[in-house]
């Protein structure tokens, strides 16, 4: 009898109305890796690529029936979970994941691209359980210094709380340098105990487009739920968000989003050792 298994991953997200980040982004690239995609909502939001006017959540019973729905009925091979917009959703998710065995990528939106708040009364300590979870946790700049209350202000720093947050939460850190001032895209990576790695990137002069972290961790998720490795789904994910910059295209005056119309991912990726 022929397998009919499809691999499955799950996006618990905000939407993005502009289709540039959130849900959106997250379910095109799962499917851009020949992966079943899979929805949770957490929040609404009137956005497009250059700013956020508004945000309003699912309410926490239909974002629990949700969950309950696709647990009770459908595999799960992996998660990726991004904007959960406050506490009471990131505790609903947190015992989500409880019962889940399957490689869980978290991407800790607090902030847009733009500046608008994304997760309301929450502060690091509110986090632990949930983040806990990971196999991966994926922080920006912002975001990083937000869960190590303190500040990066070099590449230097970038590697020090890279290695206080794999050791503070006991998981994998991929910490995205993209967001700093640097001639390239490095993205420092630590396990707890362990020492850092480096995976580097050419810079895109000039590439300006959100969605690039949602695209990251979905795109890693999609990976590890193909039985890719984690080092590898990493590879391959900057690898995807790279060329993905390079094709973006304009949707409106000024307002430009990644395209995943490209045939081939372009392998740029180097991953070097550190001491």
């Amino acid at each position: 009898m022929q397998n009919n298994r499809q691999i499955s991953a799950l996006s618990i997200a905000g939407s993005d109305s502009s289709g540039g980040a959130g849900i959106q982004v997250d379910l095109r690239t799962f499917e851009n890796f020949g992966v079943h995609p899979m929805s949770v909502i957490s929040a609404l939001t009137a956005q497009s690529p250059l700013k956020v006017n508004a945000v309003e959540p699912v309410s926490e019973s239909m974002f629990l029936n949700q969950l309950q729905t696709l647990e009770e009925d459908c595999y799960l091979d992996a998660i990726k979970v991004g904007m959960l917009y406050d506490k009471s959703r990131v505790d609903i998710t947190s015992q989500f994941l409880n019962s889940q065995k399957c490689p869980i990528i978290i991407d800790p939106v607090c902030v847009s691209t733009s500046g608008h708040s994304l997760l309301l009364n929450c502060n690091a300590d509110s986090l632990s359980a949930l983040l806990s979870k990971a196999e991966l946790i994926t922080p920006n700049i912002t975001e990083a210094e937000f869960l190590s209350d303190s500040k990066i202000m070099n590449y230097i720093d970038q590697c020090r709380v890279t290695q206080e947050l794999a050791n503070k939460y006991k998981v994998n850190v991929l910490l995205k340098g993209g967001h700093g001032n640097q001639d390239k895209a490095r993205d420092t990576f630590c396990s707890p105990g362990n020492s850092l790695e480096v995976f580097i990137a050419p810079w895109i002069n000039g590439a300006e487009s959100h969605g690039t972290g949602c695209t990251l961790s979905s795109a890693i998720a999609a990976s590890r739920a193909l039985g890719e490795p984690l080092h590898d789904a990493i590879k391959k994910a900057k690898d995807y968000v790279w060329t993905a910059l390079n094709n973006c295209k304009e949707i409106g005056p000024n307002a430009k989003v990644m395209t995943t119309s490209f045939k081939h991912i372009k392998p740029v990726t180097t991953i070097a050792g550190m001491s």
